[in-house]
């Protein structure tokens, strides 16, 4: 009985020397500020039914910034005090509250665990830890005011600002993430047994958070035994355990599981320290400004004498509307024009029509700008084909009046594309007969015309035609060639035409026997089928031995026995017949002859005729033949 008094006594003691020896290094350990609670360690009798306490810290750590506003916030402090007893004590003692201490953060009360990590009853809890940071002046430059405008906002911790527009342009404010840290820990443990310790991480924040790191510091006579995490890694470096959580998401939690072996009975604090990278703040200002895209699109030849289609596109590519937007074009539009406004995204598009108006390659220069942008240029290449036609007339340069002429036409294209709708016109010299199939036409037509088609490039083509020309002197011809596109050429034929007077003797004398008693009548004509007036014309008619002249008409002669000379005939024109009758009778029966001579002078002409008519004896009625009547039977 004796015995187990003194045991008994012996454990009331070394219990006392614990205390004494733990309120001691309490003191000199932790630095409480005056005016702070100190929340108390349940008694050691509970710690079975609850062998951890969770002490539950939520600061938002860092700074938020905007501009030239900052909110400093100081890294914080969890200082926990943990009572390690001998392995030989029995786990129900009387002990007396431990003092757990809040470094420079006031704890603020009423703030409940997460409830996963709610714990019994009988913990204790430490409160969130809030920065006194509470009113924050931004400023925010806008495009629309060239001076800053100071707005002025209040940031509740952990808490998210929406933007707001004001007439000065557009206000955005920050917050600081709010990181809440978590630990348990046990009360007590026991000298060289390892206790489970637990730090956890908990953002709170409605952002991912960039650079969570925790720090825990223990005695030298503090092992780490064993060490998990649930994010990140976590390792003993310079005395100190250093948690690398790196990224925490919205609502996530990390967790820092650790086993600890003290070897020395005596308590220590677990102080817990940790810093996260602050949320930036990304204002963004639009900068708009248009950006003008020109395209030119057209046909690359044109024909000279065409007019075609030229596109001008105007396209603004950039993020700000163009306004007042001038289009210069040449040739055209040389001195600009106005085509409005034209919004970002948007196009216009202008049509112009040119005509091709000069030969060879020529140039489309386009140009557009407007106010802030640059101007555009743009040039299309543009090659205009012709026909170029060369007309050449051949004829010949002297000809006698009345005589056929031949001209030769060559049309050729020494142009660089088709000549279409050929067409060759010629006006005829005055007096001159077009020949068709040989014969001259019946009608007088100066302009005649032909119709050859096409005339490929480098191609000739060739015709011929005739006429008569009938005027003396300079007969001129006149040419001209006609296509679609290609510019008329004239040509001219100069043929000097000499007339000459053509006299024509015809000599007719009676067309059967003539009876000696009656009179033979010769009719002689006189033709001019020449182009110029005959001069000075003699006639003069012979008779042979037994026929005498009588009398005679169409111009005066005189007779004389076998023969008559006509009295010289003036002039005879072109085209005109004189008619001259020479009345005679025979007194001898037979064939007797007549010679007509044609003398004149200008031209110098001398043309003879002969015939030869038959006389027969006259009619008689006594024994004579039996004459009839055309009337009837004979007598």
């Amino acid at each position: 009985m004796r015995r187990n008094l003194t045991i008994i006594g012996a454990m009331i003691l070394v219990a006392s020397l614990f205390v004494a020896l733990s309120n001691a290094q309490d003191t000199g350990g932790n630095s409480v500020a005056e005016g702070v609670t100190q929340p108390v360690v349940q008694a050691a009798d509970q710690l079975e039914t609850s062998p951890f306490n969770d002490f539950v810290l939520s600061v938002p750590v860092g700074s938020g910034v905007l501009e030239s506003a900052t909110a400093e916030v100081a890294t914080p402090t969890d200082t926990t005090s943990v009572l390690v007893v001998p392995a030989t004590e029995q786990s129900v003692v009387d002990v007396p509250p431990v003092i757990v201490a809040q470094d420079e953060f006031p704890l603020v009360a009423d703030l409940e665990a997460p409830s996963a990590f709610d714990p019994a009853a009988t913990s204790a809890i430490a409160a969130p830890i809030v920065p006194a940071v509470q009113n924050i002046e931004f400023e925010v430059y806008a495009e629309q005011d060239a001076q800053p405008s100071a707005v002025p906002a209040t940031i509740a911790s952990g808490t998210n600002i929406a933007r707001t527009s004001t007439p000065a342009g557009v206000t955005q404010l920050g917050y600081i993430p709010k990181i809440q840290i978590m630990t348990r820990i046990p009360q007590t443990i026991r000298v060289g047994m390892p206790s489970m310790f637990e730090i956890v991480a908990i953002n709170q924040g409605d952002q991912l958070v960039e650079d969570v790191f925790v720090v825990t510091a223990l005695p030298d006579w503090v092992k780490l035994a064993a060490n998990e995490t649930t994010h990140g890694s976590a390792a003993s470096v310079d005395g100190e355990l250093q948690w690398q959580v790196g990224r925490l998401a919205s609502g996530a939690r990390a967790i820092w599981k650790m086993q600890l072996v003290p070897q020395e009975n005596r308590a220590f604090q677990l102080s817990t320290r940790w810093t996260v990278q602050p949320l930036g703040l990304a204002t963004q200002v639009q900068v708009i400004q248009p950006e003008l895209q020109l395209s030119l699109a057209g046909p690359q030849e044109m024909t000279y004498g065409e007019t075609k289609i030229f596109t001008v596109r105007v396209t603004n590519t950039g993020n700000g509307d163009a306004s007042d937007v001038t289009l210069r074009i040449s040739p055209g539009v040389e001195d600009g024009q106005s085509i409005g406004e034209i919004a970002a995204g948007g196009s216009k598009l202008i049509e112009l029509e040119l005509t091709a108006e000069q030969a060879g390659a020529m140039k489309i220069q386009a140009a557009v700008s407007t106010v802030g942008c640059e101007a555009v240029q743009k040039e299309l290449s543009i090659v205009i084909l012709r026909p170029e036609l060369v007309l050449e007339v051949k004829g010949p340069k002297n000809n006698f009046a009345g005589a056929p002429v031949k001209y030769q036409i060559q049309v050729s294209n020494n142009g660089d594309t088709v000549a279409r709708d050929v067409t060759v016109n010629a006006v005829l010299p005055m007096g001159a007969r077009y020949l068709q199939s040989g014969k001259p036409t019946e009608t007088v037509k100066r302009n005649m015309s032909w119709e050859i088609g096409v005339v490929e490039p480098g191609a000739t083509r060739t015709f011929e035609f005739e006429c008569i020309l009938l005027s003396e002197g300079e007969n001129k011809l006149s040419m001209r060639v006609e296509a679609v596109a290609a510019e008329t050429r004239s040509a001219v034929v100069v043929t000097r035409v000499r007339g000459v007077a053509d006299l024509k003797l015809i000599v007719s004398d009676p067309a059967g026997p003539v009876r000696m008693d009656e009179e033979a009548t010769y009719e002689i004509q006189v033709i001019n089928r020449g182009t110029r007036v005959a001069h000075g014309i003699d006639v003069i008619a012979q008779f042979g031995y037994g026929v005498e002249p009588v009398k005679t008409t169409g111009q005066t002669a005189e007779l004389i026995p076998g023969q008559v000379i006509f009295d010289s005939i003036a002039s005879i024109a072109p085209g005109e017949k004189v008619t001259l009758k020479v009345y005679a009778r025979a007194d001898k029966e037979g064939r007797h002859k007549i010679r007509v001579k044609l003398v004149g002078q200008d031209p110098a002409t001398t043309l003879i005729q002969e015939e030869m008519t038959w006389f027969l004896p006259a009619a008689t009625t006594e024994d004579g033949p039996l004459l009839l009547e055309a009337q009837g039977a004979g007598k």
